[in-house]
């Protein structure tokens, strides 16, 4: 067995052992996030897929090659929405108050099902800017640095306004194939609120991906410069 393939069967034993763990939880928690969780992950790695499948179709395949890119630009909200699924812990009690002062509760499964979404989003928030990653080093090659910028505060913006219709309006990714009815309620629904998070959650990605793009290319000196731009 090879080291490819190695990896590719560890990779299937966490998975089975975290959907296992994630079918126990929700039984003895009652909460179905747990549940849910393993889905939204599923969602967040197939913009890895379609990064991947873009890179190896640039010099032939066209269509396909911009298909994927489609796909990934639809698809790669999944994965920092996975970051609000954080609000499912709100069930959970962690400490209470007393007279004296707050006490942090001794529950051992509380903490277990704490880090068992936080894995779950670590893990997705790392393979969609993987996938980001691959795309902004293409763009670096194929265009000036100011198109380079202009492209990527796009991906946030609209990444922001994803998560927004995917949180509030509970869209997914494949509405796209019933227009008129996403357009119609991207246009009922979209006020200041929508606008203030959406910028708000671009930011934060924009911060949260540079900061993994700077670590990761200290990693791989050979790779492209960290520079989001």
């Amino acid at each position: 067995m090879n080291k490819t393939s190695t990896k590719l069967l560890l990779y299937i034993l966490f998975a089975l052992l975290y959907i296992a763990n994630s079918v126990y939880l929700t039984q003895i928690s009652g909460l179905f996030i747990h549940s849910a969780i393993v889905w939204n992950l599923f969602l967040a790695v197939l913009p890895l897929l379609c990064s991947i499948i873009y890179t190896h179709t640039a010099s032939h395949h066209q269509v396909i090659h911009i298909l994927s890119f489609i796909a990934w630009l639809l698809l790669f909200p999944n994965a920092p929405y996975m970051i609000t699924d954080f609000i499912h812990l709100a069930p959970l009690s962690f400490y209470e108050f007393t007279a004296t002062g707050s006490i942090y509760l001794q529950n051992i499964f509380t903490w277990i099902q704490l880090l068992h979404i936080a894995f779950g989003v670590f893990i997705g928030v790392l393979a969609g800017f993987k996938s980001l990653s691959i795309i902004h080093d293409d763009f670096k090659k194929r265009f000036p640095t100011c198109v380079v910028a202009i492209l990527m505060v796009f991906i946030f913006l609209s990444t922001g306004y994803g998560v927004f219709l995917g949180r509030f309006l509970r869209l997914n990714s494949w509405d796209i194939l019933h227009p008129i009815t996403l357009f119609l309620q991207i246009i009922s629904q979209t006020n200041l609120f929508a606008i203030l998070f959406s910028i708000t959650f671009a930011i934060f990605l924009g911060i949260l991906y540079t900061f993994y793009r700077s670590l990761s290319q200290k990693k791989n000196p050979q790779c492209e410069d960290s520079s989001i731009i």
